[in-house]
Parts: structure tokens; sequence; C-alpha cells
């Protein structure tokens, strides 16, 4: 997978200490790769300082120049941000633009995955986003009809809890148009991931960009429980093997807020 240029290369040995897998030796003064599998996490392409290495699969994706080591990020802002950041059930009837949606979508393509798997899909709704929110409500309402036998006990504990909820978001939605499932927000983000630690880990990057953009959202939990409706994983074009990890409402905050939430300590082992 990997190929080094023998012209470029210096032989530093920048690539095989860095290489986790140790994949790559030092062979007459040049880098080798000396194994056939790779992960492709780009680190040996990504420290050559004469780009020597080239990952076959990558010839034509994007990179940038790091021009310098220096830290991007003021520690004290980015926790500043982090602390402010609010789940958003209020949303202005302003679109999410296109630029911005890239940027989004951009930073989850960067959000790492166990293994560089890069096993995460996407799926956006935005002009069908009012048939798919009925859809999804009545999924929910009927779920305890659908449930295939391996759902979990605790799964089930949680449907029952939330029956009569869903029940009344339904017909409210039919009644008056009350969304309480996605808050009226113009775009909805699913993530669908082989490992939902891959996809939450996409999702939490999208959430770092949508506020740096000034945007707002909100984790939608109910649409992973939904999900159990087979009919909803079509519906979202789910590909087989996947499963959604994460659906965020995406979309411009109606509220203010004048400070940050309050939050318990976290309970921390010292080992």
């Amino acid at each position: 997978m990997i190929k080094i240029d023998r012209e470029k290369c210096i032989g530093c040995g920048a690539c095989v200490r860095e290489c986790t897998m140790r994949l790559i030796s030092i062979v007459d003064g040049k880098a080798e790769m000396n194994e056939t599998y790779c992960m492709g996490c780009g680190h040996c392409f990504a420290v050559c300082p004469t780009g020597a290495v080239l990952i076959e699969g990558y010839e034509n994706a994007p990179y940038e120049e790091i021009k310098n080591s220096e830290r991007l990020l003021d520690p004290e802002k980015l926790l500043s941000a982090m602390k402010q950041r609010r789940s958003i059930r209020n949303f202005t009837d302003e679109k999410v633009t296109d630029e911005q949606m890239e940027k989004i979508l951009e930073a989850i393509k960067y959000a790492p995955t166990g293994r560089n798997t890069q096993k995460v899909e996407l799926t956006l709704i935005e002009d069908k986003l009012s048939d798919f929110t009925l859809y999804a409500m009545e999924a929910l309402n009927d779920l305890p009809g659908n449930l295939p036998d391996e759902v979990p006990e605790n799964t089930k504990n949680v449907i029952k809890t939330y029956q009569s909820h869903w029940n009344r978001m339904l017909t409210e939605y039919k009644e008056n148009g009350t969304d309480r499932l996605f808050f009226k927000a113009p775009s909805v983000l699913v993530i669908s991931a082989k490992s939902d630690v891959d996809g939450a880990i996409a999702a939490a990057y999208a959430e770092l960009m949508i506020n740096a953009l000034g945007l707002g959202c909100v984790y939608v939990g109910f649409v992973k429980i939904a999900s159990y409706d087979k009919r909803i994983k079509e519906y979202l074009k789910i590909r087989k093997g996947y499963e959604i990890a994460c659906t965020l409402a995406i979309g411009h905050s109606d509220v203010k807020f004048k400070r940050t939430a309050q939050r318990k300590d976290r309970k921390l082992t010292r080992l």
C-alpha cells in the first residue's frame, strides 16, 4: 500500500520511527516497505520531509502543508467554547448554507476511527425533512409491535418509558405541526458507522465545527431507536453492516444563553 520514491528519499528514518505497525525499514540508505498490510493512517506520508512517501488510493486526496508546528488552538478559548455549547431545541427559519455544511462534512472526514477504517457514512436530510420527521415519529409510535427479538432488555425498557411521549409527539405534529423530534431544524445529519464509537467521535468533531460556524445542534437519539424498524434504515439508505450511531439536528439557534450550565465534577480515579 505504501510506495516510496527512492529518488526523493534521503534515508532519514522519520517514517520508520513513526510507523506504529513497523512496516518500514531502512535498506541501503533508503526507506523500504517490508510488509504488505498497512492500515493507511498516513503518518509516514505526513512526516516525510521530502514528500517521498505515497499511499495507494490517496493519490488525488487533498492535503495541506504544515508551515510551522505552533499551537493552533488557544486552550482557554477552546475550553470556554466547550463550556458554552448547548443542545439547541429552538431554531430560527434560517437555512444552513452549502458552504457551512461543507465545513461540517470536512471536519467529520478528519475524525479518527479505530484502525483507520474510516467506516463512517452520512445521510443529510433537508429537502425531505418534513417527510422523514413524520416517518420517524410513526416508526417510534409503532415500535413495540416491530421490535426484533435481539433487542436488549434495557432498550425495551427505554421504549416503554417513552411510548406515551412518542404518542403525544406524533399527535401534536399531525394536528399543528409541533416538532419535538428535530425542533424544526433546517438540516438533519445522520451518522452511520461500523462502530458506534467511530460514529460518536465523528459527531463530536461535527459539533465543534457547527459551533465554530455560529450554528447550533442537538443530538437526537430517538432516530437510533426508530431504526429498529428496518424501514427507517432503508429510507435513509444505510448500507448493510452499518448502524446509525448519532443524529444531529443543525441550524441557527433562536435562543441566547446568559451563562454556562452548571455541571457536577466527574468521578476521577488516579492510579
